[in-house]
């Protein structure tokens, strides 16, 4: 599975980092405005760095968005469009209309939104196996929402 990871801060590093070393996932490569932070990511996991969303989009089949909160609406929907199911660290979006404009976008599309939570004080567990394991085969079951669109939510913590 070819995965994408826009935005490396703490969280997408982790991603990043937990990505490639699942063999079936291949980490394609990420996007990160920061100079200084794509190159330690680069050098450090040996993975192409995209100058944007749309250049890696057309790449990968799922992708992890771990960007700041307010981008996580304007990523996730550009990597729906584009065919990419999705992972989108929490909060899904800067508000309740921008999520039902993820969970749509989804279900037009016939893609996967998942939000995915970590715990600090829990070894990390890979939320995104579900959704980037199954995006080019079959789909996970989910639960509906009120609208109807197929999205997921997973916690590593219990």
């Amino acid at each position: 599975m070819r995965v994408g990871v826009f935005g490396t801060g703490y969280l997408g590093r982790l991603h990043a980092r937990i990505l490639t070393e699942m063999p079936e996932a291949s980490v394609v490569g990420f996007v990160e405005p920061k100079d200084d932070v794509a190159d330690e990511v680069s050098t450090a996991l040996k993975i192409k760095r995209f100058d944007d969303v749309a250049a890696l989009a057309k790449e990968i089949d799922c992708a992890v968005v771990a960007t700041p909160t307010t981008m996580h609406c304007e990523v996730g929907a550009a990597l729906i469009e584009a065919g990419c199911d999705v992972m989108i660290e929490k909060p899904i979006a800067d508000s309740i209309d921008n999520a039902q404009r993820l969970i749509d976008l989804a279900k037009k599309h016939g893609r996967i939104v998942q939000a995915a939570t970590s715990s600090a004080t829990t070894p990390p567990s890979p939320p995104w196996r579900r959704c980037c394991a199954t995006s080019a085969t079959s789909r996970p079951s989910a639960s509906a929402s009120s609208s109807g669109a197929r999205s997921t939510s997973t916690s590593s913590s219990t």
